[in-house]
């Protein structure tokens, strides 16, 4: 089975029905998706392609999401 992580609800963002978060890598963040299989007040479970020491944005989902869909830029 794969590994299910707890992370705060404000880690997680939804585009298109789907459930994203952002790891870091060494341009910034990636939006990667994960199946929420959990919720609880203040957290959500998650499964998905993460690693031990991956490391996520807990907090700023909301403007990761729109820099990431290209919402609030110049263009």
């Amino acid at each position: 089975p794969a590994q299910a992580f707890k992370v705060p609800n404000t880690a997680v963002a939804q585009n298109e029905g789907k459930n994203f978060i952002f790891l870091r890598n060494e341009r910034g963040f990636m939006a990667t998706e994960v199946n929420v299989i959990g919720k609880q007040d203040s957290a959500s479970i998650i499964t998905g392609n993460l690693s031990l020491d991956a490391e996520i944005a807990v907090s700023g989902a909301v403007a990761l999401k729109a820099g990431w869909l290209g919402l609030g830029s110049d263009q």
